[in-house]
């Protein structure tokens, strides 16, 4: 009888006391038993640690590492580390420690990776706040295929999230990953936001196949610090994405993605210059301006256009307009997020 492929969860937790609980709970009683976890707290100040290790514990398939806090990216690298050479290991998924995962999130991406021998899986997602208001981010009804002529322009046109503000991005744990590519890989630890973006670039940049499972079945938790990365400089993951520009000059699509994505991370230092009246910011967006200028933006939508009109009004203006937009968002926000 041919054994079960084994699968290795990567969970980063960082002062998720509340709801580490749930996460857990979701992960042990998947009914598919051949998985392996491995919880990095990232430093936590609260009582998550203590939460870890009462279930590893109990349940030896959890494996509780422990560092210094130094962000998600270092907290999952630390993990990958511990699994690099571990052969028997067939697929890894990353899942958040406030969300929650369905019981069947892991056997229904084996069934479905392995039947059609793909690199990387990816499902649908719910979103959910604190008073349960929940968003169905499904996009097709059916599975699809995905393969390697146009694998760049499927996997992120699936995996983005339409009309949710801030959670419009690529997301990394409603995914399955082929462990003999994702083992070798690391997230760029230097980047606070968008990395995300950089690891599934480098990721797809080495699959041939991938398959779209038309299930939500990774829960995603709504909160405050959820948004958190709203009020970090994306200023670095913009330079980053520069660089992958250059990497993957004959792609396209992926071409068309990053500079969308510069044009966003451009967009977001400015608003987190005026926000936080960090004039070196400011200055590194101006000198930015001149890269901007090169890409047509109106082939990515009315909205790029319209903030290049913004910021030819000039200083003053981005100054008002900024402050009032914080003031909107601020009110918005804790009417929804715990």
């Amino acid at each position: 009888m041919k054994s079960s492929p084994k699968v290795a969860i990567i969970l980063p937790v960082f002062n998720t006391e509340k709801y580490l609980n749930e996460c857990l709970e979701s992960i042990i009683n998947q009914d598919y038993k051949n998985i392996v976890v491995y919880a990095i707290d990232d430093g936590s100040t609260d009582n998550s640690l203590n939460i870890l290790n009462n279930y590893s514990n109990k349940n030896p398939v959890i494996h509780v590492l422990h560092q210094k806090n130094s962000g998600v990216s270092a907290a999952r690298n630390l993990a990958l580390n511990s699994i690099e050479h571990d052969e028997s290991i067939k697929y890894v998924s990353f899942v958040d420690s406030d969300d929650i995962i369905s019981k069947d999130f892991v056997s229904t991406f084996v069934k479905e990776l392995t039947s059609k021998n793909a690199d990387y899986g990816v499902c649908g997602v719910i979103s959910f706040d604190k008073i349960n208001r929940s968003v169905d981010h499904l996009k097709h009804k059916e599975t699809m295929e995905l393969r390697d002529s146009d694998i760049f322009e499927q996997y992120f046109s699936l995996g983005k999230w339409e009309n949710q503000g801030s959670t419009s991005h690529i997301f990394i744990a409603n995914r399955f990953y082929s462990s003999s590519i994702v083992k070798h890989l690391r997230f760029n630890p230097n980047l606070k936001v968008g990395e995300d973006v950089d690891f599934i670039i480098n990721f797809l940049n080495k699959a041939q196949t991938g398959v779209y499972i038309p299930r939500c079945n990774y829960f995603y938790r709504l909160r405050a610090s959820s948004l958190s990365k709203a009020n970090i400089s994306p200023l670095k993951n913009m330079l980053n994405l520069e660089n992958d520009l250059k990497k993957y000059p004959k792609n396209l699509y992926l071409k068309n993605y990053i500079e969308k994505s510069i044009l966003d991370a451009w967009w977001g230092t400015l608003k987190h210059a005026y926000n936080t009246n960090n004039t070196e910011e400011k200055i590194t967006c101006n000198n930015k301006f001149s890269t901007i200028k090169k890409i047509n933006v109106r082939i990515y939508g009315s909205k790029y256009a319209r903030r290049l009109f913004l910021y030819s009004l000039g200083d003053k203006f981005l100054s008002f307009y900024f402050r009032i937009r914080s003031n909107k968002n601020d009110k918005n926000k804790s009417n929804y997020f715990e």
